[in-house]
């Protein structure tokens, strides 16, 4: 760990991927809230850890360039899959993979910069999953 405690990116990814794994489904659900999961798996640290998390709006506006680039990505993999071959599509999809791992470093790289938000420790991930499903009743 680097002086200021936080994660460095390999070993965050290892554990983000680990993390995601156990239940896809609920990190899905959360994007299609509008949330990201990126960062919603780094607020998932913080709570696991018992580190209170920097504020949202440090760590949203460190990715929102990546943020829209990876979204548009996403798309148009999902757009093109049928008309690809299984190889094309897979390197399509470690292309995202690599845009992912950069907004993971992104965000660690702000966390590591930034002071502490007025979130509970143990309560990041509740308080933005909350306002997601605030802000898109309907998901």
């Amino acid at each position: 760990m680097p002086p200021s405690n936080w994660p460095t990116p390999a070993p965050f990814w290892a554990w983000a991927a680990e993390r995601y794994e156990r239940d896809p489904q609920r990190w899905l659900a959360l994007q299609a809230q509008g949330g990201n999961v990126n960062l919603a798996l780094l607020l998932a640290w913080c709570d696991e850890v018992g580190r209170r998390a920097p504020p949202l709006h440090t760590l949203e506006t460190a990715i929102a360039p990546l943020e829209a680039l990876l979204q548009e990505f996403r798309a148009l993999r999902r757009r093109l899959k049928p008309q690809l071959a299984a190889s094309d599509y897979h390197a399509l999809l470690q292309h995202e993979l690599h845009l992912e791992r950069e907004q993971q470093a992104r965000l660690l790289a702000a966390a590591a910069l930034s002071e502490s938000g007025d979130v509970a420790p143990g309560q990041a991930l509740a308080h933005y999953q909350l306002r997601h499903a605030q802000n898109n009743p309907g998901h």
